[in-house]
């Protein structure tokens, strides 16, 4: 089963909010030592989880989440109007990395309904770096009446961009290495002490406007401007639909004592509520409470809520391995104090997973043995008929089965070797004695085929000599 998995609200941003939670945590309580009056501006992904973390559990309560998103979307709508992006002004409300452009200004007045006529025309050209340029079907983007993030073509096209990903993966190409290798670039830039320009790669790294952003806020809390910006920040009574602890993004007015919702919407409409409403639970559950306490259970529901997973068998076993891969990152899920209830999980798992994988190397075991087998049985017969070079064609075929065979067999060893003690089954035993006899028969048919070569070389050469 495929599955996307890169993005901060999707199985890698659930990864990665496990192992940043905590660590961010510890700043805001060396923020409550060392600088209570500080605001802490977060840009770590997945903000919209990150920020649900600082609002139940963070004991220095001024932060704000910032993402780059809102402001890439109105640039993108200044430039299939046509004009400089500072002219453009949109209200969004919704969560991190799935916010929803309610009403677009422009010099100031309300030009909503001649945007998204524009808008539904040009979709494809309202992106970001990092996703794949696709135009969003003209009579959904009427129906829904809003502009939607780049980010919404992971829900609304998730067929699509699974295809995508798919293809690329195919030709060799992995947005994980590429990023990889644009920070490799930007760190070789960095080292210059002289560097005053923004470089370009941080454009393909998903990265673009984050500094005007960051900058623009801070003069804002500083100087008390009081304009509007998108931020992460509580709910409040800002939305009914959700708690008032919960983290919404929506616009904001800035002042010297934070961000203060913009109220241009009581309850999200009825087209967006459940998928918002989704991750929301998916944000809750993974970000802050299995993150903070270390739980697995509240881990696997997150995983298995959010809708591009949505299937619990696979989100179980993934959930698992991510775990695994992740371990030394994950000190809650994985100490004595914090991991009970996962290691207790994780066991169960190891030796489902070890049942599981048995079975199947056994049955390759078997399969492999009884191929190898029959080729000889074949090439013997080969031989019988004289045709020599078709009878080693075959013991040359069995080689590879047995070959694979024995790789299968190594499997079972590495698996022991992980502390998966194997219990003893008929069905291993019945293996072993399969593979022990393709080996005698592979080792039989080899002197079989070589005597019928001596037989024949000597019949042919009494045969010469008859003739003589």
């Amino acid at each position: 089963m495929a599955l996307l998995v890169k993005k901060p609200m999707v199985l890698g941003g659930l990864l990665k909010g496990l192992r940043t939670i905590p660590v961010l945590l510890n700043i805001t309580d060396d923020m409550v030592r060392l600088c209570p009056e500080a605001w802490l501006i977060n840009f770590t992904n997945p903000v919209g989880m990150v920020t649900e973390a600082f609002s139940k559990y963070s004991k220095h309560r001024k932060f704000i989440g910032l993402c780059n998103v809102p402001i890439g979307v109105e640039k993108g709508i200044a430039e299939i109007m046509g004009i400089e992006g500072d002219r453009v002004r949109i209200d969004f409300a919704g969560l991190n990395h799935m916010v929803y452009g309610f009403n677009v200004f422009i010099d100031g007045k309300d030009k909503t309904k001649e945007v998204l006529d524009m808008y539904v025309e040009h979709s494809a050209s309202v992106n970001m770096k990092n996703i794949d340029p696709m135009e969003w079907d003209k009579q959904f983007i009427k129906a829904l009446g809003l502009i939607p993030c780049p980010y919404h073509k992971y829900y609304y096209k998730t067929r699509d961009m699974l295809k995508n990903d798919i293809r690329k993966f195919k030709e060799g190409k992995n947005r994980a290495e590429e990023v990889m290798e644009i920070e490799k670039e930007l760190f070789q830039l960095y080292k210059d002490e002289n560097l005053k320009q923004k470089p370009k790669e941080l454009e393909k790294r998903g990265g673009a406007y984050y500094s005007d952003v960051a900058c623009n806020l801070i003069n804002s809390i500083y100087n008390d401007k009081g304009d509007l910006q998108v931020v992460n920040t509580l709910n409040g009574n800002t939305i009914k639909d959700l708690s008032e602890d919960n983290a919404i993004e929506i616009t904001c007015k800035i002042t010297k004592d934070g961000p203060i919702p913009y109220k241009f919407i009581d309850r999200f409409p009825v087209p967006i509520r459940g998928l918002i409403h989704q991750i929301k639970s998916f944000e809750i559950l993974g970000g802050a409470e299995a993150a903070v306490e270390g739980n697995y259970e509240k881990a696997l529901l997150a995983m298995i809520t959010n809708p591009l997973v949505a299937n619990d068998k696979y989100g179980h076993k993934i959930l698992d391995e991510l775990l695994q891969a992740h371990k030394k990152h994950l000190p809650n899920f994985f100490s004595i104090e914090h991991g009970t209830i996962y290691i207790r999980q994780y066991y169960l798992f190891l030796k489902e997973r070890l049942n599981m994988d048995l079975e199947m190397i056994i049955m390759n075991i078997i399969n492999y043995s009884g191929e190898a087998r029959s080729l000889c049985m074949e090439g013997i017969s080969y031989a019988k008929k004289g045709n020599l070079k078709e009878a080693r064609a075959n013991i040359e075929k069995a080689n590879g089965k047995i070959a694979c065979a024995h790789k299968s067999q190594t499997k079972l060893i590495q698996l022991e070797a992980q502390g998966g003690k194997q219990e003893f089954s008929l069905l291993l035993v019945h293996a072993q004695d399969h593979l022990m006899n393709a080996i005698t028969i592979r080792d039989m048919a080899r002197e079989f085929v070589d005597l019928y070569e001596v037989v024949y070389n000597s019949l042919m050469t009494e045969g010469s000599k008859a003739n003589a």
